[in-house]
This record gives C-alpha cells, sequence and structure tokens, in this order.
C-alpha cells in the first residue's frame, strides 16, 4: 500500500536534485559565494545549474555577470529564476551559447545589455531557451542516476507508484535499461509525448 502519483515528471525532479539551490538567497553576492565553493569540487570545463534566485525579490538590483565571472570563470554557469521569467549565466555559458552584442533578441524575449550593447548575463522571457538549448543533455548514465535519486525521494515520502507525464525518448530508454536490471523502486505508468510521433510509433502494437 501507499500513494500513486497521476502526473508526475521524475526526470525533472531527478534533474533539479543535482542543481544549485538558491530558493531564499537574499543577495547576488551570498549566491555567487555558494556559487564559487560549489564550483572548487567540480571539474572545470563542467556545467553547473541552478534555480530559485528570486526575480521579484531581487527587481531592482538584477543580477549579472560581472561577479560570477570573475569568482566562477572556469565552469559555464545557468541559473534559473525561481519563476522561471528569467536567467542569470556567466561569461563562459554566455560564449558557449553564442549569445554575443549582435544576437538578435527574440519575439517575446529579452537579453540584457550594458551601455555598450554586451549582454550582461541576464535574459528574460522567451530568451531563457537560449541558454537552456546550449546546456548539453544528460549521458544515459547521468539520467539513470538522476531518476533513481528522484524515484529514491519520492518512495522514502510514501510513494509506490508514478504515471510520468510526457516521457521523452531518453527518460523512455532510461525506464526500460533501469527495468532490466530491476532497479526501478517504484512501479511507473509512462504517457508518451503525443508531440514526439517516432516515438509513439515505436510503442504502438
Amino acid at each position: 500500500p501507499g500513494l500513486v502519483d497521476a502526473h508526475t515528471h521524475v526526470a525533472e525532479l531527478g534533474e533539479s536534485l543535482d542543481r544549485m539551490n538558491l530558493t531564499g538567497i537574499a543577495t547576488e553576492a551570498e549566491a555567487v559565494d555558494l556559487l564559487a565553493k560549489r564550483a572548487a569540487t567540480v571539474p572545470k570545463g563542467e556545467w553547473i545549474l541552478g534555480y530559485g534566485w528570486d526575480e521579484g525579490a531581487w527587481a531592482n538590483r538584477y543580477p549579472d555577470k560581472r561577479l560570477l565571472s570573475e569568482r566562477v570563470p572556469d565552469h559555464p554557469v545557468v541559473l534559473r529564476s525561481l519563476h522561471g521569467f528569467a536567467s542569470w549565466a556567466n561569461e563562459r555559458a554566455l560564449a558557449l551559447a553564442q549569445i554575443t552584442r549582435d544576437t538578435p533578441t527574440p519575439s517575446g524575449g529579452e537579453i540584457r545589455r550594458d551601455i555598450h550593447g554586451e549582454p550582461t548575463g541576464l535574459v528574460l522571457n522567451r530568451a531563457v531557451a537560449l541558454l537552456d538549448n546550449a546546456v548539453p543533455r544528460p549521458t544515459p548514465a547521468q539520467r539513470d542516476t538522476q531518476i533513481l535519486r528522484a524515484m529514491r525521494v519520492m518512495a522514502q515520502a510514501g510513494y509506490t507508484g508514478v504515471h510520468e507525464a510526457g516521457v521523452a525518448p531518453d527518460v523512455m530508454e532510461s525506464f526500460e535499461r533501469l527495468t532490466e536490471r530491476d532497479s526501478l523502486p517504484l512501479r511507473v505508468h509512462a504517457m508518451l509525448s503525443a508531440r514526439d510521433s517516432l516515438l509513439v510509433r515505436q510503442w504502438i502494437k
């Protein structure tokens, strides 16, 4: 006996558990201190991702790339805001995302720029995708680890089953690998993403 969640995103939960949680952090400087400490434990060049800084509380002083780039120069850093409408990045992440002074602003988005026209490291609304698209997808091993970690968190909270919504191909492959190893701690009912016609056709019998 236990709880069954009828609409989950276990893969996203797993990703969030790997990321820096900046919820409740009061200032840009405090957030950068935490990120610098994380960077000291991560191999150079590896992406550092985070979320939760409050664009509402920080609206009178939006963060920029200067301090973050100075303190964390060797890792690309992308930090999604609490409500998801803004992302904050350092210079290395901007370079990998190819966001420069010449990058056109997406419709419905904003690339914040300084008085010289250079990107400040803050993107808003639909421009957030410019940074998201530059972040590498998890490897199969990373995806398996993320899903297992998320499911163990749910199992500890009393869940015995989940209905995973909008399952992407790499997540479905992870479920299959974990099933073959008899490693899944929860029963999984997978709802395929209907937008992915190739994936759906694979499972139509």
